[in-house]
């Protein structure tokens, strides 16, 4: 019997963030076509080992153009090639599972549930992956009335288009996680803020730096998220960074696809982390911000405490969100106000950090774009 290594979203790999999109791009590009040809190497060699490799990916070039996806050497399926009603079955097999975990579920759901569930679907594992989380997010208590919620959601049918069925889920769900949030009337646009936010941002933020990044007070970040947990995963610590969309479809769904009311532009996030990053560095930046003992001590090897992922963040990628706006001059006031008072002080964070070297890329950068540096 071959031992089986699963390699799943392949396309997703990625190193830790850099200062330059285009090199971090290329060099995981380069990491994953060369471990790509190492395997198709191994599969070609005169020593058969019992193993096998199954890779999953969504169809990008720097993968397509290795010789693993030639179907002479490797046996290549296409998701959209399989019979709907195979795909259907083995998510109706994966819903009844979920449903009979535990006894209370299997008091208030029968196989009918599962096959309306599977039918709900429309062939696509990721909207049944949802809408089990959706139902079973806020407990066993909830599920029912949750999951009759959704199927009301969807009387008027579903259509044949792949994208159809997955954004009504997100709509129901966002729907849902903004109702009824204490003390406010309208609870969507600030969940829509944070969404954006985090759709923009060039690194895993927590819930701490996220809100100090927006102003905002990071219980209330919290809750509004921890509303979204179906489809935005959020750490348990506030200190702890993670924050993320659970699937890339949320992120192309909210800024392309949605109904007008929950459609952002994809400037949205950027508007505000740029906004965020300046302010912070503003109120931030001061003399001896690394409370350096000595300036002939050598730098510590970890991040002091007290620079914050929030200032490490505003120091590092405050550029990439101000070149994301077609208007950069409205920066510009603000930018002086960093750079001309407090240029040293950044340069100091930069270096504690140890980013010396990507301060020349993001200052030369900087300058092109914006008019007073």
């Amino acid at each position: 019997m071959p031992i089986l290594f699963v390699i799943d979203a392949l396309d997703e790999c990625s190193d830790q963030p850099t200062s330059d999109d285009t090199a971090k791009d290329a060099e995981s590009h380069r990491i994953v076509s060369e471990m790509l040809e190492a395997l198709f190497n191994l599969s070609q060699s005169s020593v058969k080992l019992p193993v096998k490799f199954l890779v999953t990916s969504r169809p990008e070039t720097h993968i397509r153009d290795t010789l693993v996806s030639d179907t002479s050497f490797s046996s290549v399926l296409h998701l959209h090639t399989v019979n709907k009603e195979q795909v259907t079955a083995d998510i109706r097999l994966y819903i009844r599972a979920r449903l009979s975990s535990n006894i209370k579920l299997r008091a208030r759901f029968t196989e009918e549930h599962a096959d309306m569930l599977a039918d709900l679907s429309d062939g696509l594992f990721i909207v049944a992956a949802t809408a089990l989380k959706y139902v079973l997010d806020g407990g066993i208590d909830t599920a029912a009335s949750r999951f009759k919620t959704l199927l009301n959601s969807a009387r008027d049918g579903l259509s044949s288009g792949a994208a159809v069925p997955l954004d009504r889920m997100y709509g129901l769900i966002l729907a849902d996680a903004t109702s009824g949030i204490q003390g406010e009337i309208d609870g969507l646009q600030p969940t829509l803020q944070l969404l954006a936010s985090l759709l923009a941002a060039r690194m895993a933020l927590s819930i701490a730096a996220l809100a100090d990044l927006l102003g905002q007070d990071k219980d209330d970040v919290c809750v509004r998220l921890s509303r979204l947990h179906a489809v935005v995963h959020v750490p348990d610590d506030y200190d702890e960074p993670g924050l993320c969309t659970l699937h890339a479809s949320f992120g192309d769904c909210l800024v392309g696809r949605a109904p007008s009311n929950i459609r952002f532009s994809g400037l949205l996030g950027h508007e505000l982390l740029a906004k965020g990053c300046l302010r912070l560095m503003t109120e931030r930046l001061h003399f001896n911000v690394s409370q350096s003992r000595s300036s002939f001590e050598p730098n510590p090897k970890t991040r002091p405490n007290f620079i914050t992922l929030s200032l490490e963040y505003a120091c590092l990628q405050w550029i990439r969100h101000v070149a994301a706006m077609s208007v950069h001059s409205r920066f510009d006031e603000d930018i002086s106000a960093v750079f001309r008072l407090r240029f040293l002080f950044w340069l100091e964070v930069i270096s504690v950090l140890g980013q010396v070297w990507a301060a020349t890329t993001i200052l030369y950068f900087a300058a092109s774009i914006v008019g007073h540096m």
